[in-house]
């Protein structure tokens, strides 16, 4: 078993590496140009249509499989039902459901593009992005209270 002091930096290395993979893996320029791409006729709607969805399931399973080992890390150093685990658990949760709906927004965008433009479908988008990111800052704000959980347990261990 781990020293208190050990699970506390080890912890801390956890959700540093879960920050720094979440932040990675939030890039959507990438999808962006893609998608300036299309609209500008300089790619297929087949092509930009597979891009999307490979890339951003791509994403959603690198996502996951962080999250997933970051959970059963702190399940390991902490037991099942401490904070760090809730939280971390609700982190899981949320950006699988932020991946989720940024799948369905760059569908919505594709299929937006073959229609002459209206305001519902505008609307829609608006509200699938403002929804996403929504869920982006609930993510970082679950990540700061990881965070700061942990620093007070080292700034403990680093005082006494």
């Amino acid at each position: 078993m781990y020293s208190p002091e050990e699970r506390a930096t080890k912890a801390q290395l956890l959700v540093q590496f879960q920050t720094q993979q979440i932040s990675r893996l939030r890039c959507y320029l990438v999808l962006e140009d893609k998608f300036r791409d299309f609209v500008d006729g300089q790619c297929s709607s087949d092509e930009f249509y597979s891009f999307c969805v490979y890339s951003t399931a791509e994403k959603y399973t690198l996502v996951t499989r962080n999250i997933d080992y970051i959970v059963d890390n702190m399940i390991n150093l902490f037991g099942e039902e401490t904070y760090f685990v809730r939280h971390a658990r609700q982190v899981q949760l949320l950006e699988q459901t932020r991946w989720t709906k940024t799948l369905a927004l760059y569908i919505a965008r594709l299929r937006a593009s073959y229609e002459e433009s209206c305001d519902i479908v505008k609307q829609q988008l608006d509200e699938m992005e403002t929804e996403s990111d929504d869920l982006g800052d609930r993510v970082n704000t679950l990540l700061e209270y990881i965070q700061t959980d942990i620093d007070s347990i080292v700034d403990g261990y680093n005082s006494s």
